[in-house]
């Protein structure tokens, strides 16, 4: 009994370390399977509990496409990738789609889970950074664009011209 209560002592501790992340944190086992999923993830992909995921493939449920509505062949998940390896993996070229069709572009990691030496899933960690590519996106328009007009501006023109001039010593 004593083991028993210091098993869901420690469960009901993880639970509350992990529910109080802000990152959306979820575990698949080796097939790509959701066994468990963070308040924070179940937030941002828009799912009313935990059940609504656990059990689900996540690729096929969470990162099927790329954010111009291609499909995202698993085969080219790093998720997948690295779970199948038993390695790490990290991106922040990742697109999620939630619950109502839409989508938001995530920094991920994937770390591995070992049981007596043998991978058996993944716990991918991932965070919204659609205010970072918002603002890298605007500085790239600052850089380029004048601000007035709207017209290209004399870098962007230099930055062209150089790469035509290394296309043109290429051919």
């Amino acid at each position: 009994a004593r083991l028993f209560h210091a098993l869901r002592e420690g469960e009901a501790r993880l639970r509350l370390v992990l529910d109080s992340a802000s990152e959306g944190i979820y575990g698949i086992d080796t097939n790509g399977f959701c066994s468990f999923a963070n308040s924070a993830c179940l937030r941002m992909l828009g799912y009313p509990d935990e059940a609504a995921l656990i059990g689900k493939p996540m690729h096929t449920t969470i990162h099927h496409s790329y954010a111009d509505g291609r499909q995202h062949p698993l085969e080219r998940c790093a998720v997948h990738q690295a779970t199948t390896a038993g390695k790490e993996a990290h991106s922040d070229e990742e697109i999620h789609w939630r619950a109502n069709g839409s989508s938001f572009p995530v920094e991920l990691w994937s770390h591995p889970i070992y049981r007596d030496g043998r991978a058996e899933g993944s716990v991918v960690t991932f965070v919204d950074i659609s205010e970072r590519k918002q603002s890298e996106e605007r500085i790239r328009l600052l850089a380029y664009f004048d601000p007035l007009t709207g017209l290209p501006n004399r870098r962007l023109l230099m930055d062209r011209l150089r790469q035509a001039i290394r296309g043109g010593n290429r051919n």
